[in-house]
C-alpha cells in the first residue's frame, strides 16, 4: 500500500490550492448503486457512487476492493469515472471473487464531476443465482487537506442505511411456469400439470391466495374444490420466476367426499398454507422462529421471489403496516394525511399510516414531513412499539455502553421494552439507537410485545 500513498501524496502536491478541502462534518458515503440495473441480461454494469458530488466528499483517489460471488458472476472490467485520471493497479480474480483497483481523479474531474460516480464495474453472468457484491472494508480512500497540501486517508461510510456498500442480487431470469389442464371446468376432479421451459428449474405451487408457492411439484395433482386457484413459481439457485396463476372450477354436485380440500393436500394442513414455509432464506437464521410466528399470524409476508430478506432494513411506511397489523387493526379506508410530503407516500401505505397516526403511534418530524421511505431507526421503532402496546417506562437507567447516544425522547420507551425483556441490545452491550431496524429485529420486537 506504500506505493499508493506515495502516488496520492505526489498528486496532492500537484493539485491547485483551490481544490484542497477541509474535513467534512460527516464521512462521505460510498455505495453500490444497482437500482435500475437490468440483471436479467448476461452483461451488466454496477456503478460505485458517492451520495454527494465528488468535489464535496474530499475523495480524489482510492484503492477499491470489491468481493463478489464467483460461482454466479465474473468481473470483466472496472473503470474510473473520469478520463482525466491516473489509473493504477487493476487486479481481477474471478476464482476467488475479488477485485482491487487503484484510481486517482484528474483536476478537471475533481472540480466538475457531478454524476456522483466513482467507478463502473462490468459483470458477466456465469449462471442464474443470487450473488452478494460488496465493497470491502479493505478499500482505502484518500483526500487532500488544506493545512499542508498532502494526501491523507479519509474514512468513508459503507454501511449507510439508505445507500449500503453491499447488495444481494438475483442474477438472471427464470421463466414463469405454465399451469396446464385439459379443461378448467369439470364435474369431476381436474388433473393439473405444471411445466417449465427452464430445464434446471424446480417448480412449486400452492392453493393459497397469498405467500410464496411452497409445495414442491413432483407430478400432476388433482383439484376437486368448487373453485380452486393454483399459483406456481419456478426456481433456479434461489432465483424465482414471476408467479403464474390459474383458476379451476368443479361442479358442486360432484360426489367427491373431499370437496372442501384440493386433492393432494393433507386435511390437517388445509387449503391455506402458511406463508412462512415458503421463505427460502430464514432457515438457520437467528430470527426464524419470530418470523415464522408473525407469518403464521398473517402479520408479515415475504417477497415474490420466495425470500423474507430478514436482514433488510424497513422503512417508516413498512413499520406502520407491521405495527397496525400486529395490533389487529385495519388500515383506514379513506386516509386524510396532512403531512407536507403526503403526496409522496405510496397509496398502499396511507391507510396504515393514518391508522397509526390516529392511534397516537406515529408522528411526523418537526418540518411536518413523514418520511415514509426513510429507514426507521431502532430509537423510532421502539418508541412506536411502546406507544402501540401502551408500555409504561421501566426506569431511568439503561444498561447499554452507548446509552449517552440515545436521544432523550426515546429513553422512556427503551427503558420500557428493556424492563420487559423485549430488547437486550447487541453482544458488545450497545443499543445502536440510530441503526436502521431490520426485518428480523422488527419481528423479534413485535413477538416480544405480543407476548406481554
Amino acid at each position: 500500500m506504500k506505493k499508493l500513498i506515495v502516488i496520492m501524496t505526489v498528486i496532492a502536491l500537484l493539485l491547485p490550492s483551490s481544490l484542497y478541502l477541509t474535513a467534512a462534518d460527516t464521512d462521505p458515503v460510498v455505495y453500490l448503486d444497482a437500482k435500475g440495473v437490468d440483471l436479467t441480461v448476461k452483461d451488466f454494469v454496477i456503478p460505485v457512487k458517492t451520495v454527494d458530488e465528488i468535489k464535496d466528499t474530499g475523495i480524489f483517489g482510492f484503492s477499491l476492493v470489491v468481493t463478489f460471488d464467483p460461482d454466479v458472476v465474473k468481473v470483466t472490467d472496472v473503470k474510473g469515472a473520469s478520463e482525466d485520471s491516473i489509473e493504477g493497479i487493476k487486479e481481477i480474480d474471478n476464482t476467488e471473487g475479488t477485485l482491487t483497483y487503484w484510481f486517482t481523479f484528474g483536476n478537471k474531474a475533481f472540480e466538475s464531476s457531478s454524476d456522483k460516480t466513482l467507478a463502473n464495474i462490468s459483470f458477466s453472468r456465469k449462471t442464474i443465482g443470487v450473488a452478494e457484491i460488496a465493497i470491502s472494508d479493505d478499500s482505502e480512500f484518500y483526500g487532500a487537506d488544506g493545512e499542508d497540501g498532502m494526501s491523507h486517508p479519509i474514512t468513508v461510510d459503507l454501511e449507510n442505511s439508505d445507500h449500503p456498500g453491499w447488495v444481494e442480487l438475483a442474477i438472471g431470469k427464470v421463466s414463469k411456469p405454465s399451469i396446464e389442464a385439459s379443461t378448467i371446468t369439470s364435474s369431476s376432479p381436474i388433473t393439473v400439470r405444471l411445466t417449465t421451459s427452464d430445464e434446471d428449474a424446480e417448480l412449486y405451487y400452492t392453493f393459497s391466495s397469498s405467500g410464496t408457492p411452497d409445495k414442491l411439484y413432483e407430478g400432476s395433482f388433482k383439484v376437486s374444490q368448487a373453485v380452486t386457484t393454483v399459483r406456481a413459481v419456478a426456481k433456479i439457485n434461489g432465483v424465482y420466476s414471476a408467479v403464474a396463476v390459474r383458476t379451476f372450477y368443479v361442479n358442486s354436485n360432484t360426489s367427491n367426499s373431499n370437496n372442501n380440500t384440493p386433492v393432494g393436500i393433507p386435511s390437517e394442513t388445509s387449503a391455506v398454507i402458511s406463508a412462512s414455509a415458503g421463505f427460502s432464506d430464514i432457515t438457520g437464521h437467528w430470527a426464524a422462529q419470530y418470523v415464522t410466528a408473525l407469518s403464521d399470524k398473517g402479520i408479515v409476508s415475504g417477497y415474490e421471489d420466495g425470500t423474507f430478506k430478514p436482514d433488510n432494513p424497513i422503512t417508516r411506511a413498512e413499520a406502520a403496516k407491521l405495527i397496525v397489523a400486529a395490533l389487529g387493526l385495519s388500515p383506514t379506508s379513506e386516509p386524510h394525511l396532512t403531512f407536507a410530503d403526503s403526496g409522496a407516500i405510496a397509496d398502499w401505505a396511507k391507510g396504515y399510516i393514518q391508522t397509526a397516526v390516529d392511534k397516537g403511534i406515529l408522528r411526523g418530524y418537526e418540518d411536518n414531513s413523514f418520511g415514509a421511505d426513510r429507514y426507521v431507526t431502532r430509537n423510532e421503532f421502539v418508541v412506536m412499539a411502546a406507544r402501540a402496546f401502551a408500555f409504561e417506562p421501566g426506569g431511568d437507567e439503561l444498561p447499554f455502553a452507548d446509552k449517552d447516544a440515545i436521544q432523550s425522547w426515546a429513553v422512556p420507551s427503551i427503558t420500557a421494552v428493556v424492563a420487559r425483556g423485549i430488547v437486550s441490545g447487541y453482544e458488545d452491550n450497545t443499543f445502536r439507537p440510530e441503526n436502521p431496524v431490520t426485518r428480523a429485529e422488527a419481528s423479534k420486537m413485535l413477538i416480544g410485545c405480543l407476548q406481554q
